[in-house]
C-alpha cells in the first residue's frame, strides 16, 4: 500500500468511524507536536496540544479528548506519572493513551503496561503508522 492509500485508508477509517475524535498530544519538542498535530488533522481528529506533564493532566481533565498520545519524558510530570493520574480519576480512566519515548527498556515498559497504558511508540517513530494504529484502537471501543 502507498503512502497515499494508506493516508486516505486511515483518514477515512478515523472520519467515518470517529467522527472527529479529539487527540491531546503532549510533548515537550515543538517538532513532534507539530509533526503529529498536523497528522492526526488530516487524519479527521481534532488536536489540541500540551508542552509539559502538567499541562496534559490539566488539559485531559477539561478537554476530556478520546485519546493522549505523550511522551514519557516531559517537563514538570513525566508520561508514567501522567498515565498513573489519568486512570485514577473517573473522568479519564477510560481514555485511551499511548506513550512515546526515544528509549525503552524491560522495567519502563512494564510499568507502563501495569499503569494502564494502551500502546508504546519508540522514537523515532513512522507517524502514519501511529495514526493508524490509534485510528483503530479508538474505533474499536
Amino acid at each position: 500500500m502507498s503512502w497515499d492509500s494508506r493516508f486516505v485508508f486511515v483518514n477515512l477509517f478515523c472520519v467515518r468511524y470517529n467522527k472527529f475524535m479529539k487527540i491531546l498530544i503532549g510533548d515537550d519538542s515543538p517538532l513532534i507536536l507539530d509533526i503529529l498535530t498536523a497528522a492526526f488533522k488530516r487524519a479527521g481528529y481534532e488536536p489540541i496540544t500540551a508542552q509539559n506533564g502538567a499541562e496534559v493532566l490539566k488539559k485531559a481533565m477539561g478537554f476530556l479528548p478520546d485519546a493522549i498520545l505523550m511522551d514519557y519524558a516531559m517537563p514538570m510530570l513525566d508520561g508514567l506519572s501522567v498515565l498513573r493520574q489519568l486512570k485514577a480519576s473517573p473522568l479519564t480512566r477510560d481514555v485511551r493513551v499511548y506513550l512515546l519515548s526515544g528509549f525503552s527498556d524491560g522495567k519502563m515498559l512494564q510499568q507502563i503496561k501495569e499503569a494502564g497504558a494502551n500502546g508504546f511508540f519508540v522514537k523515532p517513530f513512522d507517524v502514519h503508522e501511529v495514526v493508524d494504529r490509534i485510528c483503530k484502537d479508538v474505533a474499536d471501543l
